[in-house]
C-alpha cells in the first residue's frame, strides 16, 4: 500500500475502534464515585501545574460522572 492508503486505513481504524458508550456507564456507584475522587486529585494537579487546559477537561469529566451516578439513584 501506498503511505496515504496506509494513513486512511490507519485513520479508519482509529475511528471504528471507539467505543460509543460513555465512560463510565458500567460501573457501580462506589466505583464511580472513586473515579470521580482520582479525577478530582488529578484535576487539581493539573491546575497547580497551571495546566489549565487539562484541568478544565477533567473537570467536564467529573461532571459527566457525577451525572451518571446521580441517574443511578
Amino acid at each position: 500500500m501506498t503511505k496515504s492508503k496506509q494513513e486512511a486505513y490507519a485513520f479508519e481504524t482509529k475511528d471504528t475502534l471507539a467505543a460509543p458508550e460513555p465512560e463510565g456507564q458500567y460501573l457501580t456507584k462506589p466505583q464511580l464515585e472513586k473515579k470521580i475522587r482520582d479525577t478530582r486529585k488529578a484535576m487539581e494537579k493539573s491546575a497547580k501545574e497551571l495546566d489549565f487546559m487539562m484541568a478544565a477537561k477533567l473537570r467536564d469529566k467529573i461532571k459527566s460522572l457525577q451525572k451518571t451516578v446521580a441517574e443511578l439513584l
